[in-house]
């Protein structure tokens, strides 16, 4: 299926095949977060948001440890399976798919838990998104849960990508038009 898009039942244009709506300005956002008119017209697509019908991709990666001193945090590998299937289960259907791996050439020394949270990255090449760290994405943990923390992330990226606070932290932008 092309990205046509439709007024009254009529195809009346096509929608570029990368950026994505902003429904709530009537906006289109370009990769790079540009926003031009969307000119009244209505998005057409097979699965929720995914632009043509193809399947976003998150990927979460976990970096090699090298735990300081006598703290550590065991992660039990059958315990992330679990969840990741559980999140694509439940979330496929908005056409978003959840994978992980683990990046044994990259270690990072790990002395607490935010350090642990810098040790996980995510990616999501639809948003332009290539190794954002988790502590970025979420900030301070609420409960110190790695397996929390990564579906929290994760469904952030996958679900309000343009919600993310710069590297600087100076200026969050939420693509609404309001200038900030």
């Amino acid at each position: 299926m092309d990205s046509s898009v439709v007024e009254g039942g009529e195809r009346s244009g096509i929608i570029p095949a990368a950026g994505r709506l902003n429904p709530s300005m009537g906006a289109w956002l370009s990769p790079s977060g540009r926003q031009t008119p969307a000119l009244g017209l209505t998005p057409v697509f097979e699965c929720g948001g995914c632009v043509g019908g193809s399947v976003k991709t998150v990927t979460v990666i976990f970096y090699a440890r090298d735990f300081a001193g006598e703290w550590k945090y065991e992660l039990e590998e059958s315990k992330l399976r679990e969840m990741f299937a559980a999140l694509n289960s439940e979330l496929s259907a908005a056409g978003v798919k959840f994978e992980y791996q683990h990046e044994p050439n990259i270690t990072l020394r790990i002395n607490g838990y935010a350090d642990l949270l810098n040790s996980v990255r995510l990616r999501s090449l639809h948003d332009g998104i290539a190794s954002l760290p988790l502590a970025q994405l979420i900030g301070a943990s609420v409960n110190a849960d790695l397996l929390e923390d990564v579906r929290k992330g994760a469904r952030r990226v996958a679900f309000s990508p343009e919600s993310i606070p710069p590297v600087d932290g100076a200026q969050l932008c939420h693509n609404c038009g309001c200038g900030c």
